[in-house]
C-alpha cells in the first residue's frame, strides 16, 4: 500500500469515528433537552463535544497528502505544523477525561441526591478532571522544555514511555471505576432480566475506552519500531481513543432511547392500565389468571387518600432508573 493511500485510509477511518462520536453527543443533548433532563453529565458531554470538534479538524488540517514523498510527515509551514502538533497533543486528554466525568455524573443519577454515594461520585469526577490536567501538563512540561523536535521531519514531540505508562494506568483505573461502581449500585436492584442485562452491559461498555487506551499506549511504547510512520500511528490511535471514549459516554442515553422506542406498545399498555386504575376503572381479570392477581402491600394502595401513602414513580429502584435516563 502506498503512503498516500495509507494516509487517506486512516483519515477516512478517523472521520467515521469522530462523526459517530459527534453525532451521538448531539443526539444525546437534544434528547435530554427535549425531555427536560439536562444535568451536569450533559454539560461535560458538551465540553467534550466542543473539544472533539477541534480535534477532528486536526485530522485533515495537520495531515496533508504529500506528493512524490516516501514518508507521510505533516506538511506546511513550520509554525503551522508546530501549532497543529500542540492542538493534536493537548486535545486528546481534553476529550477523554471530560467524557469520563460525564459518565461519572451519569452514574450519580442512580444515587439519591442526599446519599453519600452521590457525593463520593462528585469527588471522583473532580479526580478525573485533575488526572486530565496532569496528563496535559506532563505533555507541556516535556515538549515545551525541549524545542529540538521542531526540526525533526514530522514536527512531533515524542513524549516517551513515561507518558505512555501514566496514560495507560489512569485509563485502566478510571474505566475500572466506571464499570465497578454502577455494578455495585445496581447489584441488589430488582430489574427485569432483559433490562438488567441491558443496563449492566451499557455501564460495562467503558471497557471499550480502556481497550482504545491500551492500543494508544502500545503505539507509544513501540513508536521507534514504526520508523517514519510512528508519528502517524501514534496520532491516529490518539484520535481513536478520544472518539471511542466520547461515544461510550453517550451509549446509555442512546440505547435506552432505542429500547423504549422498540417497546412503545408495551409501555402504552402499561400507561393505559395505570390511568384506568387512577380514575377507578378496573378491567376484570381473565378467569385463568385470577389466581395471579396480588393485593398491593399495606401502605401502598393506589386509592389511598393519605399523602404519605402516595407512590411516586421514583420511589422504586427500576422506576428511579427510568426517571434518571
Amino acid at each position: 500500500m502506498s503512503p498516500t493511500l495509507s494516509l487517506t485510509a486512516w483519515q477516512v477511518i478517523l472521520t467515521i469515528f469522530h462523526t459517530l462520536a459527534i453525532t451521538s453527543t448531539t443526539f444525546r443533548l437534544w434528547r435530554r433537552y427535549t425531555t427536560r433532563k439536562l444535568w451536569w453529565d450533559d454539560f461535560w458531554a458538551f465540553v467534550a463535544l466542543v473539544v472533539d470538534l477541534l480535534f477532528f479538524a486536526s485530522v485533515w488540517l495537520r495531515w496533508e497528502v504529500p506528493t512524490g514523498a516516501n514518508t507521510v510527515p505533516p506538511q506546511g509551514p513550520l509554525l503551522r505544523r508546530i501549532t497543529l502538533f500542540w492542538l493534536s497533543a493537548l486535545l486528546t486528554p481534553c476529550v477523554a477525561w471530560p467524557a469520563r466525568v460525564s459518565m461519572c455524573m451519569s452514574i450519580s443519577r442512580l444515587a439519591p441526591p442526599t446519599a453519600r454515594r452521590r457525593r463520593a461520585l462528585f469527588a471522583l469526577a473532580v479526580v478525573f478532571l485533575l488526572l486530565g490536567a496532569v496528563l496535559t501538563a506532563q505533555k507541556i512540561w516535556i515538549c515545551a522544555g525541549d524545542s529540538s523536535w521542531h526540526q525533526n521531519p514530522a514536527v512531533q514531540c515524542y513524549t516517551g514511555k513515561t507518558v505512555g505508562y501514566l496514560s495507560l494506568s489512569t485509563d485502566v483505573v478510571g474505566d475500572a471505576c466506571l464499570v465497578a461502581i454502577p455494578l455495585r449500585l445496581l447489584w441488589g436492584v430488582k430489574l427485569p432480566r432483559r433490562e438488567r442485562r441491558l443496563v449492566l452491559s451499557l455501564f460495562a461498555s467503558s471497557i471499550l475506552s480502556t481497550l482504545a487506551g491500551i492500543v494508544y499506549a502500545v503505539f507509544i511504547f513501540r513508536a521507534a519500531s514504526f520508523g517514519s510512520y510512528r508519528t502517524l500511528f501514534v496520532n491516529m490511535t490518539a484520535h481513536i481513543k478520544a472518539a471511542v471514549t466520547l461515544l461510550v459516554c453517550n451509549l446509555l442515553v442512546i440505547v435506552t432511547y432505542i429500547y423504549r422506542k422498540l417497546n412503545t406498545e408495551g409501555l402504552e399498555t402499561e400507561d393505559e392500565t395505570e390511568e384506568e386504575s387512577r380514575i377507578g376503572v378496573t378491567t376484570p381479570p381473565l378467569e385463568e389468571k385470577s389466581e395471579s392477581v396480588q393485593t398491593p402491600p399495606p401502605g401502598r394502595r393506589r386509592g389511598s387518600d393519605s399523602e404519605s401513602d402516595t407512590l411516586t414513580v421514583c420511589d422504586i429502584p427500576y422506576a428511579y432508573f427510568e426517571c434518571a435516563f
